[in-house]
């Protein structure tokens, strides 16, 4: 498993370079306020993901890990999942209020797109994941991230403009998705049709992890857009470059988690496994962020421009969220495998009402640091909750279900 997380680890570098070359791009030929624009409908369709999926990433690993003959109908109903969601996007963003921008449709429609093709790897490669292919998980990664990279700096270099830089963003999703989903099809043999008998066998760990997945990504993405109404689309552009390197600190515990899910799922000892790794992130994450602390304000120069240093101060303010958030990502595993308690939604809940609560009273007197202020103490109290939740389950282990296609036991 260690070789495992350190290739995945070493992929997830990868991807973060990545990230930071597209962030560079766009705030350097957009502009903070171009690149406030991107981030805001990018943000969207992010949003559109989540309200979309149905909680299938984490059952369709839960189940999958376990009965790798799943695989057929759940890959079909993954495929059936991303169009819907990528249609009902387009249709609900038709009648969004944005009267004054003259490009509303191509952002809508580049949003939903965007919004069909990220579902669909998302659900792909976790597939993947679950099936331990860890070696073409991270292909994929670096495919998905690279070729975004490309389209969007040609798209960027050559329009300037934020809506084309969107489109191009879509249209390296869909161009990713392809050769996944042939990939998949080539693992199912035979491939089967949806099944939305399986599908609704799931529905209860679905449910669940659909929710707590949902107001995780509210927490982590609520400001994005309460800033924009709040400060506008600059200040936002501003607070994207500091959230982007936040991003990129999370790097080790995510390839732990990425990794420690499906062994969990059969695991005796889940907890024990779950603290051993829980050490090793926080050792790691220390070091990540004083790192930060010291040289932050000189990679913000370096890569996005003297005139951005103003963010610095924004990571500051948001390291104690990346901190926080990066040990989450261990725990969430042990309390997903043992089947998704409910009170883990009541803690992201609580910590969503924290976050809005501080955003409401601090955002409009200090900005966008009082928004980053919000995000860490809404991921530190929720880190600290669920940390005491695995604690009091130490004992538990993972439910033994295993669903076939037609809804029947196959254990």
């Amino acid at each position: 498993m260690i070789k495992d997380i350190a290739i995945t680890a070493a992929t997830r570098v990868l991807l973060v370079l990545a990230g930071l070359v597209s962030s560079v791009i766009v705030v350097r030929l957009l502009g903070a306020e171009g690149r406030g624009v991107f981030f805001y409908w990018s943000t969207i369709a992010g949003l559109a993901v989540q309200l979309g999926n149905a909680g299938l990433p984490s059952s369709n690993t839960f189940y999958l890990a376990r009965n790798h003959h799943l695989l057929p109908p759940l890959a079909a109903n993954a495929l059936v999942c991303a169009l819907l969601v990528g249609l009902a996007a387009v249709l609900l963003l038709q009648v969004w209020p944005r009267p004054d921008n003259d490009s509303h449709f191509v952002l809508v429609f580049a949003t939903g797109v965007l919004a069909s093709g990220g579902l669909y790897y998302l659900l792909g490669v976790n597939l993947l994941a679950a099936l331990q292919r860890y070696r073409e998980f991270n292909v994929f990664e670096l495919l998905n991230r690279y070729v975004a990279v490309v389209l969007i700096g040609i798209v960027a270099f050559v329009w300037r403009s934020p809506e084309a830089t969107l489109v191009g963003a879509a249209i390296a999703s869909v161009a990713v998705c392809i050769p996944l989903f042939f990939r998949l099809l080539s693992l199912s043999s035979p491939p089967t049709p949806p099944s939305f008998k399986l599908f609704v066998e799931g529905l209860s760990f679905a449910f669940r992890a659909y929710v707590a997945t949902l107001l995780g990504f509210l927490v982590l993405r609520f400001n994005a857009v309460y800033l924009e109404w709040i400060a506008g689309s600059k200040i936002l552009g501003e607070w994207s470059i500091a959230a982007q390197l936040l991003d990129a600190i999370g790097i080790l515990p995510t390839a732990i988690a990425v990794v420690l899910f499906p062994a969990m799922l059969r695991s005796e000892a889940p907890y024990q496994h779950m603290r051993t790794n829980l050490r090793l992130a926080a050792l790691a994450m220390l070091a990540v962020c004083a790192m930060a602390a010291a040289l932050g304000r000189l990679a913000i120069v370096i890569l996005f421009g003297a005139e951005h240093t103003g963010a610095y101060t924004m990571l500051l303010a948001g390291l104690p969220s990346s901190f926080a958030i990066g040990l989450l990502s261990v725990v969430s595993q042990f309390l997903a495998a043992i089947g998704f308690p409910w009170t883990i939604v009541a803690i992201w809940a609580i910590g969503l009402a924290i976050e809005i609560l501080i955003s409401v009273l601090v955002v409009p007197e200090l900005g966008a640091i009082g928004a980053m202020i919000a995000l860490s103490s809404a991921h530190v109290t929720i880190f600290l909750m669920a940390w005491g939740l695995a604690y009091r389950l130490r004992h538990a282990v993972p439910q033994p279900v295993h669903p076939s296609p037609d809804g029947s036991d196959a254990s």
